[in-house]
């Protein structure tokens, strides 16, 4: 799925239509946080500081799950794995960090044992971009 599919699919489930994924949850408290999806999920990010979620690899079961963070709290919010667990192109880190806008949000998609990174909402000037040790 290339990110125009991803913001189409995000656009339908915010405006009506089918969802890629099948449960929300919103975090609302501040600080560390793990997540185990079980299906793909949307993550609202909205307490009133940073979030660090914590989560695992995917297993082969995941492929294809959908995960959307939404950052509702304009904090910079980041989501970090095992290292070396979340991909984009041929880059492994271990982390992604929230630029700190409102509305921005990042998907992650299970394939093969990683977490692939669709980045960020385009034209944001700081938008969720890949740290940490691969």
């Amino acid at each position: 799925m290339d990110l125009t599919q991803r913001i189409a699919a995000l656009e339908a489930a915010v405006f009506g239509g089918l969802p890629v994924w099948s449960s929300a949850r919103t975090i609302s408290l501040a600080g560390p946080v793990s997540i185990t999806p079980l299906t793909g999920l949307l993550v609202i990010l909205s307490a009133p500081g940073p979030v660090q979620v914590s989560l695992p690899l995917p297993s082969a079961l995941q492929n294809g799950f959908v995960l959307c963070f939404l950052d509702a709290n304009g904090q910079a919010n980041s989501i970090e794995t095992p290292p070396g667990g979340i991909v984009s192109g041929t880059v492994f880190e271990s982390m992604v960090i929230d630029g700190g806008e409102v509305g921005n949000y990042a998907t992650l998609v299970a394939e093969n044992g990683v977490w692939a990174f669709g980045g960020g909402r385009p034209g944001y000037t700081t938008p969720w971009s890949m740290s940490g040790p691969s």
